[in-house]
């Protein structure tokens, strides 16, 4: 027979009533009933349908049941007992309510659980009872989780606090104390368990830069006193696979590094940021690339923004990313900048602002509040240090670094401008009446404005400034258009295209000593490379290319071409040696790419 299927009023619970309050020691008494006799030979305590404890065969059986360890409320008490012939039966059970809070010490809770790389402290409240025995500490890690360190008893009632030196914080510990007292009451306070360990912060890896055939690579200083190092990793792929560490460092004040690279190559970076307790967080991954750069126009995003690009086509970035339309992007000399033209909302509508940004788009900054009055291509000094451009109202010179703006010459009809190489003077252009225009120098400060003659052309023909005391120009008629170099006073006049009778001057190179022109004869015009004294130095046989730019090593051209000659409806950048050879097509989207320069680095 089964003791859980059976119970016996032949032994009943004498000591206690059903519903009575005890606390302490319990002493329970229990006895067969009516003097029935029988052969008892074991009695069990069963409490809540658990086993308790056991008491002999001698009659009254009495057991001893100790609640000063035992949760306040109500618990079933009932008595199994076996006879001779090895039958087992549960006697009638009793409810009992155990009270031990008359009696108890006041619990005291945890009142902080804080940590560093030397410990986790763990603060209590102080015991205020009179029979203080012990402060009994339960550490366990997790809600629910396994039981942690066993940490001995503290038995002076001053100490309120200890410190683990072996602790994991990144996972919960919890903390409980039991306070005990000399008659063996105890009693639990609020358990308190430790904020969890949170990784590093994001580290921000700035934009690398390539200059003078090196990667410059920083990020923000981690300022967290749990630091523990620094890695950073190089890869060949977007994706990080098969990185290679190239850098470790525990100093945290260890933010920059240079790596030496080779022409044309790119690599992808990330840092890691690793703390005391081993915890990481990683930076967005950057793209490095010492191939050359180049800045261009196109609307492939709906309008006219400025996008970069590697010069062979790939790492495409909208730099500008407006609703408003950009054009003719401008490097600064050996500066990560870059000037542009933005045509918006003005004081009575629409007009081209000048901007500048840095290379990587950021900082875009308006230097002219112009309104609709037009500025005609602006230029940079060779120090980078001055813009000048011209409007309606004259010509003026910003200083890039304060943003101010001076007018030095006051009229209209201002054209081309350029600097002199030591960027002391402009040289300009104006329009005089239909056919002539004018040339004159000032210095960029406004003193000693000069004309210096009339010649005929248009107002559109380029100019420029070379050698400081030597001034290009196109002198343009309708049955022929030169190109003549002259000393800055106007004397000493010489031309530098005499075989043909129509030329025309498209650009020059960033040291001033090669020209790009356009020079045959009516209805053939072929693109040369010449030197300031105009000896050839190569034909490139293209003649549908437009804006050609140098690279500062004049190896290479970018220009752009309307592939309506291919029947693509479209125009594409492309990538020339300054021979004419290596003709490569860098954009291949059915859009409008012009424009494009080379960037310096």
């Amino acid at each position: 027979m089964s003791p859980t299927e059976s119970t016996d009023p032949n032994i009943v619970i004498t000591s206690h009533s059903d519903g009575d309050t005890v606390f302490g020691f319990v002493e329970i008494h229990c006895e067969p009933s009516n003097n029935n006799v029988i052969d008892i030979i074991k009695t069990e305590l069963w409490v809540n349908g658990y086993y308790a404890q056991y008491a002999d065969s001698t009659q009254p059986f009495t057991f001893n049941w100790y609640t000063k360890q035992s949760p306040d409320g109500i618990y079933e008490i009932k008595i199994k007992y076996f006879d001779s012939e090895g039958n087992e039966y549960f006697s009638d059970p009793i409810t009992l309510n155990v009270d031990n809070s008359p009696y108890r010490p006041i619990p005291v809770n945890v009142l902080s659980v804080t940590y560093d790389k030397s410990g986790m402290k763990v603060v209590w409240e102080k015991s205020n009872a009179n029979d203080f025995f012990y402060y009994g500490i339960h550490h366990f890690t997790g809600e629910y989780g396994p039981q942690g360190q066993i940490i001995p008893d503290i038995y002076n009632i001053n100490d309120t606090n200890m410190t683990l030196t072996n602790f994991d914080p990144t996972v919960e510990n919890w903390f409980g104390v039991v306070v005990a007292d000399t008659q063996g009451y105890f009693a639990y306070g609020e358990e308190m368990a430790n904020e969890l360990e949170q990784p590093p912060m994001k580290p921000l890896l700035k934009n690398v830069q390539y200059e003078n055939n090196s990667f410059n690579i920083s990020w923000v200083k981690n300022i967290e006193d749990d630091f523990s190092y620094y890695i950073l990793y190089e890869s060949e792929s977007l994706e990080m696979q098969n990185k290679t560490i190239t850098f470790y460092s525990e100093n945290a004040n260890d933010t920059t590094l240079t790596i030496n690279v080779n022409n044309n190559e790119f690599k992808f970076y990330r840092l890691k940021v690793f703390d005391y307790w081993d915890l990481s967080s990683k930076s967005e991954i950057k793209y490095a690339s010492s191939y050359p750069k180049i800045a261009f126009v196109t609307n492939r995003d709906g309008i006219n923004d400025i996008f970069k690009m590697d010069s062979d086509g790939t790492n495409v970035i909208n730099l500008t990313n407006s609703d408003d339309m950009e054009s003719f992007p401008q490097p600064f000399p050996n500066d990560s900048k870059i000037l542009f033209l933005r045509n918006i909302w003005g004081t009575i509508g629409f007009g081209d602002e000048i901007f500048m940004m840095n290379e990587d788009g950021t900082n875009q900054t308006q230097l002219t509040q112009n309104g609709i009055s037009h500025n005609v291509l602006p230029v940079i000094s060779p120090d980078g240090l001055k813009i000048a451009y011209s409007n309606n109202n004259g010509i003026h010179i910003i200083d890039v670094n304060s943003q101010n703006s001076n007018t030095i010459l006051s009229n209209s009809d201002f054209e081309n401008l350029d600097f002199s190489i030591n960027g002391e003077n402009l040289v300009y252009t104006k329009f005089v009446s239909n056919g002539i225009f004018s040339i004159g120098t000032i210095n960029a400060n406004g003193s000693n404005p000069m004309k210096i003659k009339d010649v005929p052309g248009y107002t559109y023909s380029r100019i420029y400034f070379v050698n400081d005391d030597k001034i290009i120009y196109q002198y343009s008629r309708y049955d022929s258009s030169r190109i003549y170099i002259m000393d800055s006073d106007g004397t000493n006049l010489i031309n530098l295209t005499p075989n043909y009778s129509r030329n025309r001057l498209i650009n020059i190179a960033d040291d001033k000593t090669k020209l790009i022109i356009e020079s045959g004869i009516s209805g053939h015009l072929d693109t040369k490379i010449i030197n300031i004294d105009g000896t050839v130095i190569n034909n490139l046989n293209i003649n549908t290319y437009y804006t050609p730019y140098l690279s500062s090593n004049n190896k290479k051209i970018v220009c752009y071409q309307s592939d309506w000659y291919n029947n693509e409806g479209h125009h594409n950048i492309y990538l020339i040696d300054v021979d004419g050879s290596n003709k490569i097509k860098l954009t291949e989207d059915s859009t409008y790419d012009i424009h494009p320069v080379f960037l310096h680095h």
